[in-house]
């Protein structure tokens, strides 16, 4: 499967199925392997070790195999109206049915997806389980490594805690407000050129007070 954003990897997925060239509907397994037998990881994904993150995914190679899956998919691979689509086809015919649906548009990286979330938390005698659905659009994201991360588990790891504390704190103090629990920067509709304009001026000052001698 091949994917135009840099932030998701191009995956061949395993699977054993006739194929209808007319409909073409590829079988997902559980968990889905590539061709090499390592686990996809797909939907909302947590890490199960420091830093704990949070993280996206496609059917994308999973960064640990003790990596939890939030919400898990079961289904075919369609490609609909220029996206991915991982979900049963009633589910796919009928939104508001049970199940589960992920997809993703390969130009842009917009993941969406909808069903039952598993939350990674020990209620202990409490069972616990969600229902709901996510969205992540395009946004800029500042990264402290040498080169772009290639997937969600990439841009996990790619963090520097004391350093992101202190460009939230030094932009807050100019009056730009950086996604709290990320190091993101997002924009709505009413954000205007202004804004941008006024974000880049003080996060380059903040830069360049980093870096002076």
């Amino acid at each position: 499967m091949t994917k135009e954003c840099s932030k998701m990897q191009r995956s061949w997925i395993a699977f054993e199925s006739n194929v209808n060239p007319k409909s073409i509907a590829i079988p997902i397994s559980d968990p889905p392997r590539d061709i090499d037998g390592d686990i996809l990881a797909y939907g909302l994904m947590a890490s199960s070790r420091p830093p704990f993150t949070v993280y996206a995914s496609f059917l994308d190679p999973q960064g640990d195999e003790s990596d939890l899956n939030m919400l898990k998919g079961a289904g075919q691979l369609r490609y609909v109206d220029e996206r991915y689509v991982f979900s049963t086809l009633e589910k796919l015919e009928s939104p508001n049915s049970n199940g589960t649906k992920i997809d993703i548009r390969p130009s842009t990286c917009d993941l969406k997806g909808s069903g039952r979330f598993e939350l990674p938390l020990d209620f202990q005698l409490v069972e616990q389980s969600f229902v709901g659905s996510f969205e992540i659009n395009s946004r800029g994201e500042y990264i402290f490594k040498g080169k772009a991360p290639r997937t969600g588990r990439d841009a996990a790891e790619s963090g520097d805690f004391e350093l992101e504390q202190y460009i939230h704190l030094r932009l807050l103090n100019d009056g730009i407000l950086m996604t709290p629990f990320h190091n993101m920067a997002l924009m709505c509709p009413d954000t205007t050129a202004a804004d941008v304009d006024a974000h880049t001026k003080a996060f380059r000052a903040m830069c360049a007070e980093l870096v002076k001698p």
